[in-house]
């Protein structure tokens, strides 16, 4: 039997500020909490998609050009859905993807300056 592939394309902003750490054998990830808006008018809502970049390059330049509130387009071969608790005791689950590329569609950092840390507070996500 042939075997099949998922790709899998996500746009959305960041909710947070990268994460960015290094495993025990120094290999770097940066992780995004990515907010994705579905539905229309009433029936709009958003889900919430935890994104893993990993690679040297890849990580960290997420982490350096990147922050709370861009849009980016996240394509990915790798998936999982975690299944949780939730606080009311309803069963949840979080989709969470391995990034195989990650492009940059709105940033607000100049690849000549950093922001300072007070720029990015006003940001709504």
């Amino acid at each position: 039997m042939a075997s099949t592939a998922a790709t899998i394309l996500i746009r959305g902003r960041l909710g947070n500020e990268p994460e960015l750490r290094y495993t025990k054998d120094g290999q770097a990830v940066t992780n995004l909490s990515l907010a994705v808006e579905q539905g229309y008018g009433d029936n709009k809502r958003t889900e919430w998609v935890r994104v893993a970049i990993w690679g040297d390059k890849q990580a960290e330049a997420a982490n350096t050009w990147l922050s709370k509130g861009d849009l980016v387009a996240v394509y990915s071969e790798s998936f999982r859905i975690n299944a949780y608790a939730a606080q009311d005791g309803s069963i949840r689950g979080q989709l969470e993807v391995s990034a195989r590329r990650v492009d940059y569609i709105i940033t607000k950092r100049n690849p000549n300056e950093a922001p300072a840390a007070e720029e990015r507070e006003d940001i709504p996500f």
